[in-house]
């Protein structure tokens, strides 16, 4: 972060000094949230989670010596006042407000494009093949890991330094209103959107809900702006239909202003095509979905200036981000790595993946629960059993109370499928079943954490190899 002076700083907090006797710096120049790790002249922002309040921590955060406080109105007049502080405090409404507040203000001292990505899957994996093509020409600055929230994305955006050209930002949501806010955060000059599922059901009720949250990217995009939606995706279509502004396509569709031609993959699931013509693209990562995350990436590139081959170097040299479908071998086994989150759609696509890959050894997949799919939870994992009965799997291992669901499922199928409520239960299975040519398949939502599993069997593996 570049330093920023404390007065404007204070002014795009929308902030009071609550404490005016005390002493305050003339710049800041970082920001923290985590009172653990606070260093020495950072300041504190104390926000407010579902299971956690940082006005709790203030105190740690004091004694790792921040520089100043950001709190809620209600915690000083509470709390705050009655207690002796040698250092500034900055009262403010709504401390997360306030964060993406100063965010948006920084964001804007910097000429550079930025570009926001949201979707229903593959947001991380876009935003990453996007940078590896634009860091052809570029200083890009992307966003911090899935840093996409309403906490991460300021964060990442406070990461910006001067000598940035383009900055890659991820955008997502579990409730409405959310990608509005982010929008509006990090004002972006292509608003991407990759396509619309089955997510976070649980708060948004319904597919056409979650499509109406995205939506929310084009009505806050700001004048000038640029709208890149998936031309294979229905709801995106109908997105463009509803948008005054400038909007352009991608996918496979004739009507796409950016095409996927001739798409083949080979037998180790890794896809090809030509883009628009103009040169042929050898992905590095597994699945033909991650084909419009590449489009993607090749389509901000040629709206940005770059060459078709500065652009075939950047997709190409993009090998994956770690736990999205991470093709790891290790003592002869192959696994698949996508432990990090799932979903219906997602689930669909990496056992289709897994359907079309060879192998001499045997097909086994891991997986785990789906999680906040609201009333038809029962009915997407039953439909998720159902297909990997039919993906010529050898073994389906299923792990939590919903993916028990899913055995019951593919239960009676020509595979062999085994249920378990955890995760250890797993490994001492996969102990005794894997062998040196099989492929294993790992995926289910992050809370249910079978990436333990992949670190286990590769451990093992490595072991049996030395």
């Amino acid at each position: 972060m570049e330093r920023v002076r404390t007065e404007d700083f204070i002014r795009a907090v929308k902030g009071t000094i609550a404490n005016s006797g005390v002493a305050k710096r003339d710049t800041i120049h970082s920001i923290s949230i985590d009172s653990r790790t606070v260093r020495e002249g950072e300041v504190f922002f104390a926000l407010r989670g579902e299971r956690f309040d940082g006005h709790d921590f203030i105190p740690e955060a004091i004694s790792n010596e921040t520089s100043m406080v950001v709190a809620k109105r209600e915690w000083w007049d509470q709390k705050g006042s009655t207690s002796i502080y040698d250092l500034c405090v900055i009262i403010v409404e709504d401390t997360l407000k306030a964060l993406g507040d100063f965010a948006r203000y920084y964001r804007g001292l910097f000429d550079l494009k930025v570009v926001g990505i949201t979707g229903a899957n593959g947001k991380t994996t876009a935003k990453d093949m996007t940078a590896s093509v634009l860091s052809e020409k570029f200083r890009v600055r992307k966003s911090i890991g899935n840093y996409n929230n309403l906490f991460g994305l300021p964060l990442s955006i406070l990461q910006i330094s001067k000598s940035d050209q383009v900055g890659i930002f991820e955008m997502g949501m579990s409730r409405p209103g959310e990608v509005a806010r982010l929008t509006e955060i990090g004002h972006p000059d292509i608003g991407v959107i990759l396509n619309v599922g089955p997510v976070h059901l649980e708060f948004m009720q319904s597919v056409q809900k979650v499509a109406e949250a995205k939506f929310e990217m084009l009505q806050n995009l700001p004048e000038g702006a640029l709208a890149l939606l998936n031309g294979d995706d229905s709801y995106c279509l109908d997105m463009i239909t509803r948008w005054k502004g400038k909007a352009m396509t991608f996918g496979a569709a004739a009507t796409c202003d950016f095409r996927a031609l001739e798409v083949h993959s080979n037998s180790s699931g890794y896809p090809s095509f030509t883009f628009n013509d103009l040169v042929e693209l050898k992905l590095s990562v597994l699945g033909d979905y991650n084909i419009h995350n590449a489009l993607v990436a090749s389509a901000v590139g040629t709206l940005l200036g770059l060459t078709p081959e500065e652009i075939k170097r950047g997709v190409e040299k993009f090998a994956g981000t770690p736990m999205r479908m991470q093709k790891v071998s290790v003592g002869g086994l192959t696994i698949l790595d996508d432990s990090y989150n799932a979903n219906p759609t997602s689930m669909r696509n990496a056992l289709e993946l897994l359907s079309q890959m060879k192998t001499k050894g045997k097909k086994v997949a891991v997986l785990g629960d789906m999680l906040e799919l609201g009333e038809r939870t029962k009915v997407y994992h039953q439909e998720i059993g159902h297909l990997a009965a039919k993906s010529g799997l050898d073994i389906l291992v299923t792990v939590g109370e919903l993916g028990g669901e899913i055995a019951a499922s593919a239960a009676g199928a020509d595979l062999r499928v085994e249920s378990f409520s955890r995760r250890e239960e797993v490994v001492d299975f996969l102990r005794g079943e894997l062998s040196p040519g099989d492929i294993l398949l790992v995926k289910a939502s992050r809370a249910i954490g079978l990436e333990e599993v992949v670190d286990k069997v590769k451990s093992r593996f490595e072991k049996k190899r030395d």
